[in-house]
């Protein structure tokens, strides 16, 4: 059994950037993200929360939220995110992702 659920909020972030410097740099269309990614797989017996020493955790259910930044380039996009796991209780240390192609 498999379960997955995604929610994500994109917005601007920087139109267009021109840094004068001895090597012109000008970004454009850099959009940002923010996401809470959730998923389980198990067999026969899901145990979604379950008692930690601070009250409820996650068992079964992996989460992770962050954010990111994405940036067209020809066809395709560039996209860097920051992802942090989490049991409802802590959170754990910080991921990072990189990917080049196209979005959904």
């Amino acid at each position: 059994n498999l379960a997955l659920a995604s929610v994500e909020f994109r917005y601007p972030f920087i139109d267009h950037l021109e840094i004068a410097s001895p090597i012109p740099l000008s970004l454009w269309g850099l959009r940002g993200v923010m996401f809470l990614d959730a998923g389980a797989a198990w067999d026969d017996d899901f145990r979604g929360l379950g008692d930690g020493p601070n009250g409820r955790v996650l068992k079964d259910i992996k989460v992770s939220h962050g954010v990111g930044v994405r940036m067209r380039l020809s066809m395709f996009v560039i996209r860097v995110d920051w992802a942090w796991p989490t049991d409802l209780q802590s959170t754990g240390d910080v991921v990072t992702h990189f990917a080049l192609g196209a979005e959904f």
